[in-house]
């Protein structure tokens, strides 16, 4: 299968390039062309094109590169949409960006969450109190009478004991 691309030459930063027709993969870029089709000075942005002789290769079944492709409609020779020439993979996602972006939307709901809610009303608890350190007295046991004091006798007896 036959490809019209550029060969580079020229000297070093100053690049220039011919427009060729070669076997693919044949030599590669440097291999021997079956025809020169013209040149590309990219520094100066000029090009001269033999566009009939493109025209019957491509008829002859040539594929342009991605490149020539993009000069040759450049020029109006071919119909189409470029090609992108450099393709530049996707970048990568880091993990700092996505936790703070996800930080900013918990900030930004939670706002909205208290303003639906409805204020509760408050519950008070008594706090509850430590059991003591000191020994539990036992129950007594049922052969034992069981006296039953009123609190008023009881404040009675501790004011006397007071005294």
């Amino acid at each position: 299968m036959l490809v019209i691309r550029l060969k580079r030459v020229g000297r070093k930063n100053q690049p220039s390039y011919r427009v060729i027709v070669s076997p693919k993969g044949a030599g590669g870029p440097k291999g021997q062309p079956v025809e020169y089709l013209g040149w590309l000075n990219p520094l100066k942005k000029t090009f001269e094109l033999k566009k009939e002789r493109i025209e019957y290769w491509i008829s002859q079944g040539a594929k342009p590169s991605a490149t020539i492709h993009n000069l040759l409609i450049k020029i109006g020779l071919i119909k189409g949409s470029k090609i992108a020439v450099h393709q530049t993979p996707p970048p990568k996602e880091e993990a700092v960006p996505v936790t703070e972006a996800k930080t900013e939307t918990a900030a930004v709901e939670a706002p909205v969450k208290a303003s639906v809610e409805e204020p509760k009303p408050e519950i008070v608890k008594e706090p509850i109190s430590e059991p003591s350190k000191e020994p539990v007295a036992e129950e007594p046991s049922a052969s034992e009478p069981v006296v039953e004091t009123s609190p008023a006798e009881t404040e009675a007896s501790t004011d006397a004991q007071a005294s």
